[in-house]
């Protein structure tokens, strides 16, 4: 009879076997790891190098003064990081570590996409073999580690923070997050010498990781959740770090000092911030009227959905708008219960496994505790579901990959065959994030990629609305306009671009509808006023356009577009006195206008002056060539 062997004892994480931080640095065997991984973040992302800028990326970076000279730097680093839009009080975040890196780009490369992209990728890439780095420290096996770096590497739930420029924050924040992460856990353990005596970390690492956290906070506020990460691992190392002394004396532990780093590092943040953002956290318009049990409940199910698009990312979006977060009103809705029973289970297993297998609890805990800031729970942010934020709570979830091979490495004979079942996922995962780059090209494809999961996303809409009227395809912008104005009755912005594409197309009964509705909702709306009077002058209603047009300048005389079109009123009625007189009073406020001076020769001419017709337009080219017929 064969005689069976005894199963191998599964192994637990080295997280609380420190002799893995001691481990030499074997080059030979971590290169060909981290060339596959470098490849894994880069290869997925190719297509994402010739994307255009999109969404976000034009207030902050195409449009944004401040990043066109490095000189700015004091101001960047005293301005609202949305204090250059036309929110002159910016959306109270402060973020000028990005700010700074785009100004970087335009340094090298101007407002040429292909720059920034490159960057983007070249960061991803650097935290993918960072992540792998703390992964083979944390499990001491590189296969494990591998296997966690390469799912993070080709992750499509990051095609968002790293395919869009403006996603640069969230990778700058967990480079920084990673780097300080890296220093605290694995340099300032206090260790055993070759003597046998204490070695304790030096105040020079300490301030290195306060530094390290302080920059990533600089990138982005989702840093701030370092400290409590950190303290999850120490509390599963306490006794080898000195965490809690082993003595009956109480005494300061020499790790507190790392601590001591991250306290200031914050609060010198946190001052600095105070005195820059001045504005009211922005809040998500879906949270803006509800009471906090129901935002509670709604974080709850949207954090559980975060987890699906972790495991299946099927269907991603760039905008999730109020219908695509509903709000949940009780516990007992299916998936409000479902989320909260989730949660129950995963504490048992967190407590449960706490001892056994806590690798598997710290890759947990770096999960929730990254995402919590971010997550709609603890207080309203900016936006009710986003899968950007997922970037550095993702690493989390890839380290569960890491414990699950921890499991099944002992009782295997070759460690590469737990990498078999990863495969498949690393082609899926790859192939959905190369996919997923087509659709960031432009803000056109974009939107439309985004409507298609999306339908009722208001700020797709109003790009792709805006993107048809740039390329004039109003026809096909129209019904969009019209789907913004019926989600925003209220909006005379709305109502005012839906009446310039009904002018655009020649329908003018409906343009001029829309614009009184523009000008009922803001009576002072000039340019509303001055457009309703080019339609009513088009539709041969030359007798209301003058009216319209007198009604301007009896609001502002300092409106330089009535008196062209006034002019222009008076000159196709063959009014030639009036039209004269029109581009005179003009000329009085506005003496460099080309096209007045163009109108009044126009008018001058038709009156029979023709030396003087002559003389002002030779002054209209030569203030605008653009004019010489």
């Amino acid at each position: 009879m064969k005689k069976i062997k005894r199963p191998i004892p599964l192994s637990k994480s080295s997280i609380l076997k420190p002799r893995h931080l001691d481990k030499p640095f074997d080059a030979r065997r971590r290169a060909p790891f981290l060339v596959a991984l470098a490849l894994l973040a880069v290869i997925p992302y190719l297509n994402a190098l010739t994307d255009n800028f999109v969404y976000d990326d034009f207030p902050i970076i195409v449009d944004n003064p401040l990043i066109r000279d490095l000189a700015n730097v004091g101001k960047i680093l005293t301005t609202d990081y949305w204090g250059v839009k036309e929110i002159p009080e910016g959306l109270g975040v402060y973020r000028p570590l990005a700010l700074l890196s785009y100004a970087l780009d335009y340094a090298f490369w101007d407002l040429k996409p292909f720059g920034y992209h490159f960057i983007n990728v070249a960061l991803h890439t650097i935290n993918t073999l960072l992540f792998f780095g703390v992964a083979f420290r944390l499990t001491g096996s590189l296969w494990a580690a591998f296997a966690a770096g390469s799912i993070f590497a080709v992750h499509p739930i990051h095609t968002e923070a790293v395919t869009s420029v403006v996603g640069r924050a969230e990778l700058l924040a967990s480079l920084f997050f990673l780097l300080a992460f890296s220093v605290a856990a694995f340099r300032t353990t206090p260790r055993a010498s070759s003597a046998g005596a204490q070695v304790n970390p030096s105040w020079a690492l300490n301030a290195a990781v306060g530094l390290l956290y302080f920059l990533g906070l600089l990138s982005k506020e989702s840093a701030i959740t370092l400290p409590a990460v950190l303290l999850v691992y120490d509390l599963k190392l306490r006794k080898e770090t000195g965490l809690i002394s082993k003595t009956s004396r109480p005494a300061i532990p020499p790790i507190v000092g790392r601590y001591w780093a991250l306290a200031v590092a914050l609060l010198v943040y946190l001052s600095i911030r105070a005195s820059i953002v001045t504005a009211a956290r922005h809040i998500w318009i879906g949270f803006a009227a509800i009471s906090n049990y129901e935002r509670v409940l709604t974080a709850s199910r949207v954090l559980m959905e975060y987890l699906a698009l972790l495991i299946f990312p099927r269907v991603l979006s760039a905008d999730y708008w109020k219908p695509e977060v509903p709000i949940a009103h009780s516990m007992t809705e299916p998936q409000v219960l479902l989320s909260m029973s989730v949660w129950v289970v995963a504490v048992v297993y967190a407590v449960s496994l706490w001892r056994k297998f806590p690798l598997l609890v710290f890759s947990m805990a770096w999960f929730f505790v990254t995402v919590l800031p971010m997550s709609n729970l603890l207080f309203t942010i900016g936006v009710g579901k986003a899968e950007r934020i997922l970037y550095l709570p993702s690493m989390g979830f890839c380290l569960l990959a890491a414990a699950i091979y921890v499991l099944a490495e002992p009782i295997l004979r070759r460690k590469w065959l737990a990498l078999i079942p990863l495969l498949p996922i690393l082609i899926l995962f790859g192939t959905r994030t190369y996919v997923r780059n087509s659709d960031w090209k432009d803000n056109l494809t974009l939107a439309l990629a985004t409507l298609k999961v999306a339908p009722t996303s208001l700020p797709a809409t109003q790009i792709a609305a805006a993107e048809y009227r740039k390329r004039h395809e109003t026809a096909e912008a129209l019904p969009l306009l019209e789907e913004v104005v019926r989600q925003r009755p209220d909006g005379y912005t709305e109502r005012y671009n839906l009446a310039n594409a009904y002018l655009d197309l020649k329908q003018y009964d409906e343009a001029i509808a829309s614009y009184r509705e523009a000008i009922r909702l803001k009576p002072d709306y000039l340019d509303a006023m001055n457009n309703m009077g080019r339609a009513q002058n088009e539709a041969g209603k030359t007798t209301d356009a003058i009216k319209t047009y007198t009604t301007i300048l009896s609001l502002d005389r300092n409106y330089l577009p009535v008196y062209l079109n006034l002019a222009s009123v008076y000159l196709k009625s063959g009014d030639f006195p009036q039209a004269a007189r029109v581009c005179r009073e003009g000329l009085a406020i506005f003496p460099n206008s080309g096209g007045l001076h163009m109108n009044l020769a126009i008018a001058l001419n038709g009156m029979g002056q023709a030396q003087q017709s002559a003389q002002e337009y030779q002054r209209a080219i030569t203030l605008d060539p653009s004019l010489k017929r």
